[in-house]
């Protein structure tokens, strides 16, 4: 539980009793079966060692971020509802913090997870326990500045989604305690995850790995030991300096953020400067009858990252949810201004008109534009290649290892997906994602665009 805002001298702080917390932390861990107490002898007086105080202590922060997670996942779903949809009348409430407060306090109480409390009754563990989330995320939503806090004040999408950020901060915070006291207790080694993990967790260890995993939307991934590293936040200085980072969507508050990066690109197309958008799909038989799973983005405006959009959870929405602006995926997808950088569009475009009825503009096929070189050089061309073996032939790979690297990753992710090697497309849609997925589907689409920039510029020279 760290976000830690500015101190606000006209609006409550977050409540100091936290006894109704701990009884529902209790009373939820001694009702999982598989909790470390529960294995112990209960009329043996054992003294804890330190390890396994470590590991209780785990178990229990584990158990708060599944609850921080369910209640996040339940407000979560009003964003698209409500989408950018105004409340010009509440415009007044920004000059008044306290006003501001009360008037987020009673929103979120109307939405959140826990049911309305009983006339003259106490409230419940689980009712205490929202409330104490709701002031935290609340208090912390107020310190921001005085123009963010009016959009949240007058579009309740966006305060919506901002507040799915609030639980989600709390949820990975708690996921990183549970994983540091893990690692105190001796059940895992470290922090970072080797993408080879089977495609079943064969260990405690590999489910612990996967499960907390699951809580983060910030990777890093490192090439030299195929190893995918979980961070905080962006500000975290791993994730500022990594080569290949990826933020996981798959929720709408991280999905709005995802939105304005991309209404920065959109403006900076609109100002006349060079903008475009790698895309790649992932999915089961992908066209307009296969499902999709996965969507990948890398913006020429930040070509060390990609975004991973969860299509699975978000669904129809991934594409039709809007900021406040009026920008979603769709409205991205179709901006003309903005070059969107495909290998073998197919089966994606097909999906993404009969299923999300989306219609990408200015699209740069680099399938067919290695056709033309190869044509250009007087080759005689009956076939076309696929990506993979299209970048293993460029020279996008300019660091040492990059090539054997992807060689790896590829081989990797058919072991996890095709049933020919032992794996299954399934594995595209459990959730939370396996690390090899994560690795596999956000490595190709990070080199769209060099790739993109050295075949336009062939084309151009030989035409």
């Amino acid at each position: 539980m760290h976000l830690e805002p500015a101190e606000l001298d006209d609006v409550p702080q977050s409540l100091e009793d936290h006894g109704p917390l701990e009884e529902l932390l209790l009373s939820c861990y001694y009702a999982d079966p598989d909790a470390y107490l529960n294995s112990l002898d209960p009329t043996c007086n054992v003294q804890l060692s330190e390890q396994e105080k470590a590991l209780v202590e785990a178990e229990v922060r584990d158990i708060f971020a599944k609850f921080v997670f369910t209640c996040m996942r339940a407000v979560d779903q009003w964003v698209p509802v409500y989408g950018n949809r105004r409340q010009p009348e509440m415009v007044g409430l920004v000059n008044h913090r306290e006003m501001c407060y009360h008037f987020f306090m009673s929103f979120f109480h109307q939405i959140s997870v826990t049911s309305p409390q009983t006339p003259g009754a106490p409230p419940s563990p689980q009712q205490v326990c929202s409330t104490f989330l709701i002031q935290k995320v609340v208090v912390w939503m107020l310190s921001h500045s005085m123009e963010e806090i009016r959009v949240l004040v007058e579009y309740p999408g966006a305060r919506t989604a901002r507040f799915t950020d609030g639980l989600q901060a709390i949820c990975t915070n708690s996921a990183e305690d549970a994983w540091s006291k893990y690692i105190a207790a001796g059940v895992v080694q470290g922090k970072r995850i080797s993408v080879a993990m089977s495609l079943t967790p064969a260990t405690e260890e590999e489910r612990l790995y996967q499960h907390l995993s699951g809580f983060y939307h910030h990777y890093v991934v490192d090439p030299t030991t195929g190893e995918l590293g979980c961070c905080l936040n962006d500000k975290e200085e791993d994730f500022q300096y990594a080569e290949f980072r990826v933020y996981s969507v798959d929720d709408f508050g991280s999905l709005m953020n995802l939105l304005c990066q991309l209404s920065d690109l959109s403006e900076a197309a609109e100002a006349g400067e060079q903008a475009a958008m790698a895309v790649d799909f992932e999915g089961l038989n992908l066209s307009r009858d296969g499902a999709m799973s996965l969507a990948q983005l890398c913006l020429s405006s930040d070509p060390r990252s990609v975004y991973v959009v969860d299509i699975t959870r978000l669904g129809f929405h991934a594409f039709h949810a809007t900021t406040h602006t009026g920008t979603s995926l769709k409205s991205i997808m179709e901006d003309s201004r903005i070059e969107k950088v495909f290998y073998d569009p197919r089966n994606d475009v097909d999906a993404l008109y009969y299923q999300f009825n989306v219609a990408p503009q200015n699209v740069f096929d680099l399938q067919l534009a290695e056709v033309a070189l190869r044509r250009a050089r007087g080759l005689t061309v009956r076939y076309v290649i696929g990506l993979f073996k299209c970048l293993v032939q460029s020279e996008v790979f300019v660091q040492p290892g990059l090539r054997e690297f992807a060689m790896w990753i590829n081989d990797i992710g058919k072991a996890l997906f095709e049933p020919k090697h032992g794996g299954s497309y399934k594995v595209f849609t459990e959730r939370p994602l396996h690390p090899g997925i994560i690795v596999y589907a956000s490595h190709d689409v990070r080199y769209l665009l060099p790739l993109y920039d050295a075949f336009h510029q062939a084309v151009e020279v030989c035409w």
